[in-house]
């Protein structure tokens, strides 16, 4: 592991480096893993479920770096533009720690998909 990238969960007291399958996210301050920030995101401002067509023709789930960055799993796929990470996840992106760059759509409620990129 790339210990300058090593991140520890202040909750659970995990270690890790995050990439698309294992996240890092700082909540008020504390980062924690995934599965510790997840309860905590489900309680207010919920992401908005998709369907698979969507994420995949949309979002283009499983593309890489292509992918959207605010497709989330909670534990079915939703869209966390506009959710409780939704300002986390755009400071990760300027700060270029997010696995996913992509940012395909206007997100809910019409998710208009963008022309721009």
């Amino acid at each position: 592991m790339n210990s300058s990238k090593e991140m520890t969960c202040a909750k659970c007291g995990r270690k890790w480096v995050p990439d698309f399958k294992l996240d890092c996210y700082n909540i008020d301050g504390l980062n924690l893993c995934e599965p510790c920030a997840m309860p905590i995101f489900m309680k207010s401002n919920r992401p908005e479920p998709l369907e698979n067509v969507r994420a995949e023709n949309i979002c283009k789930l499983g593309k890489g770096e292509e992918t959207c960055a605010f497709l989330a799993m909670s534990p079915e796929l939703c869209c966390a533009k506009n959710s409780y990470i939704d300002n986390n996840i755009r400071k990760r992106l300027r700060e270029g720690t997010m696995g996913a760059k992509g940012d395909h759509c206007s997100g809910p409620p019409a998710f208009l998909v963008s022309t721009t990129k």
